[in-house]
Parts: structure tokens; sequence; C-alpha cells
């Protein structure tokens, strides 16, 4: 597959069409003007393509923050979906760890995070499957500074759509949810991470997502993601 990483103002009108049809064929109900509305807020695009033909996106928004304990910066995954055909192949995940190093790269002295939200347990399954520590998670607590760095972005990032008690963005104007065929493969109950995400996110059928952070750093990451990451510092 052929990957590119696109700024907002490489994104083409024929191309947003593309990644919309995408999205409408992996996710229900869907709203054009709430789906460019949001693309548009990104700061990049990773567009995977097989023979010409778009079969995977993911977007990110880079945003900074000062908090009580000094700048952060934040990579907000938004919308991430790989057509069925391609499923198991690791190309947007490793360009997308080697595009964080790039930006770890820019402000090596300033803390990387990942913001991720997540509506079905195979984007939260990224997480355990990339970083040693990312919440929230199954078998650790999260650190008094990183759940309060949650709850400050989860509010300013999502406003009045954020549940700080159960740390859930609830679905805007135009909820959306995997299509069944999606959302029933690979059952939670084979993967104890996955079974943590459903029962953390009961809602998720109905659109709500999962807030979750972790650091992004060489000493956080597993070694297949720290060695994509790595090229992206020295890159």
């Amino acid at each position: 597959m052929q990957s590119d990483i696109l700024a907002q103002s490489q994104i083409t009108p024929a191309l947003r069409d593309a990644l919309f049809a995408l999205y409408a064929a992996h996710y229900t109900p869907t709203n054009r003007a709430v789906f460019d509305a949001d693309l548009a807020r990104k700061s990049w695009v990773i567009v995977l393509r097989a023979k010409g033909e778009v079969v995977g996106f993911s977007t990110i928004e880079l945003s900074e923050h000062n908090t009580a304990t000094g700048p952060v910066r934040v990579l907000f995954s938004g919308d991430t979906i790989l057509r069925r055909d391609h499923w198991g192949a690791q190309t947007l995940p490793m360009r997308w760890i080697e595009h964080a190093g790039r930006v770890k790269a820019e402000r090596p002295d300033v803390p990387l995070f990942w913001l991720l939200i997540s509506k079905g347990h195979r984007t939260y399954r990224y997480l355990p499957a990339f970083t040693y520590h990312a919440y929230p998670a199954p078998d650790e607590a999260t650190p008094p500074t990183l759940a309060a760095l949650m709850q400050e972005l989860g509010t300013t990032r999502f406003a009045q759509a954020f549940d700080t008690r159960r740390g859930i963005v609830r679905p805007g104007a135009c909820p959306t949810a995997l299509r069944p065929e999606y959302a029933g493969e690979d059952t939670p109950t084979r993967n104890r991470h996955a079974r943590f995400f459903e029962d953390r996110n009961p809602g998720h059928a109905k659109g709500e997502e999962l807030l979750c952070l972790c650091e992004l750093s060489v000493d956080n990451l597993r070694p297949r993601a720290r060695a994509a990451f790595v090229r992206g510092l020295g890159a």
C-alpha cells in the first residue's frame, strides 16, 4: 500500500469525497457537513491507497496546552478507517507512529501525548498494542496527574459533550456507530482489553466514545512502535 501524510491544505475536493465515501461505508448514520467540519479542524490526514484507490485513512489534530505541570503537546486521533480487505496490515499505524516521532522532534523538551476517543474495541486495542502504559487500562489505575490532564483535555476539546464522571464523549448532533457487519466481529470475550472497553463504554453502540490518553515517548512505546517513532525522530 502507498501511504501519504497530507497537510490540511493538500486535501483536494476529490480526496475529501473519497474519504467520506469510505467513512460512510463503515459508519451509520452519517452527515457530510459534520464530517467536513471535523476534517477541517485536523492538522494532517494519513491516506492509504491500493492500486490507486483510497482504502484507509486517519486524521490527526495537533494542539498545545499549558497545564498545572507545564506545557504539553497533544496529538488527537480522529476518524481512523481501514477497508476490511486490508485488516491486519500495519502500514497505517506504523506511519502514524513515525509521524508522531517527527512531531516530537520539533519540541523534544515538551511532553507529547496521544489523545484517542474510541467507539470500538479494535481502536482501543491500539493502545496496549503500541504502549506499555495507556489509560484507562484494565490492570493499572490512572495516575492522578494523567487523570487531571484527561479531564482538562476532555473538557477543553469536547465541552458539554464530555462526561467527566465516566470519561465518555457523548455523541453530538449526528451520533454515529459502526455498521452492524463490522461491530460484531472479533468478539470482545476473546480479549481482556476488548472486554474492558465494553465494560467502560457500554454505550458504544449508540456512538459514545471512551476518552483515552498515553504519553508518546521512547520509553513508553513497545519495540515495533518504538522503532517507527525513532525513525520519525531522526527524519
